[in-house]
């Protein structure tokens, strides 16, 4: 049994998603009609850490873009372990993503993020991070360093609703990580 208080869904040993995502532009550039299955396994490694839980997820991403189809795995190790100082409770981690575009046939994209989430309510989270991408994908190399804060959590609003009131998408984001962490939370 996993031990993880704040936030419950990682108490499965095996969650698996399917979903869609339309990504339009608001800068002239492409939009992009996503679809997403992914599946991650959670290890518990309690009896020597505590309560450090290490997940992998497999992510497939099925996309058209600008009527172009093309896929891209996504392999994301992650490491995180729930701490207390005091009465502020938290959640920091570490996750490694590496990522293989069929536009490219190559593992086109890396990205390390470091970050800790900070529960505010019981439904209710702010988390900050640094997230550190290279693409290697198209005709130059490019390193993107970057920080953020998201919140995440529990609503009544149903999701339809949520997405139409997220913020605009750009097509030159600093990071995905900037527009893909709080994505991560379902």
């Amino acid at each position: 049994r996993l031990l993880f208080r704040l936030d419950d869904s990682k108490n499965r040993v095996l969650a698996v998603r399917i979903g869609y995502r339309y990504l339009p532009s608001y800068t002239g550039g492409a939009s992009e009609n996503r679809g997403v299955l992914e599946a991650t396994a959670r290890y518990p490694l309690t009896a020597v850490f505590g309560d450090l839980l290490l997940s992998d997820r497999s992510r497939m991403d099925f996309r058209v873009i600008d009527g172009a189809y093309s896929w891209r795995y996504r392999n994301r190790l992650s490491m995180e372990k729930e701490l207390s100082l005091g009465p502020v409770r938290m959640n920091p981690y570490a996750r490694f993503e590496g990522y293989y575009d069929s536009r490219h046939d190559k593992w086109s994209r890396t990205e390390l993020m470091l970050g800790a989430s900070f529960p505010v309510t019981r439904r209710w989270e702010l988390e900050g991070y640094f997230d550190a991408q290279h693409d290697t994908g198209g005709s130059a190399n490019r390193s993107t360093r970057a920080i953020g804060a998201v919140t995440t959590g529990s609503s009544a609003v149903p999701d339809a609703t949520a997405c139409e009131t997220s913020a605009i998408a750009s097509n030159r984001p600093r990071s995905e990580g900037l527009t893909g962490a709080a994505s991560t939370r379902t």
